[in-house]
């Protein structure tokens, strides 16, 4: 498949892929984003040595009907994490914190 509709707003359709098709970025293909039905899972892999990072000042992280928070990572502040939704662990200025 081929792009051929972008303009200074970027993508006019979306890219829709079936099953097991990937977005492959690098010249080796180092980085893959697809799904796979087999297993049930949707994956981000990354394989070529490096390690994958993520530079953003918040992150979040829910269940997969977002029903549920699982985690949360604030620049200079906290990393929270749940269980079932509710916050047991909390990172602070002073050491840690346990619900």
């Amino acid at each position: 498949m081929a792009l051929t509709t972008i303009d200074d707003r970027g993508l006019k359709t979306p890219i829709d892929l079936l099953d097991n098709e990937k977005i492959r970025f690098g010249t080796g293909n180092d980085l893959e984003i697809y799904h796979d039905p087999a297993y049930g899972h949707s994956w981000i892999k990354e394989s070529g040595g490096g390690g994958l990072e993520i530079a953003t000042s918040m992150v979040e992280f829910y269940s997969g009907d977002i029903s549920e928070k699982m985690l949360t990572a604030t620049e200079n502040g906290a990393v929270e994490l749940y269980h079932d939704g509710t916050k047991k662990f909390e990172t602070t200025s002073d050491g840690a914190w346990f619900s």
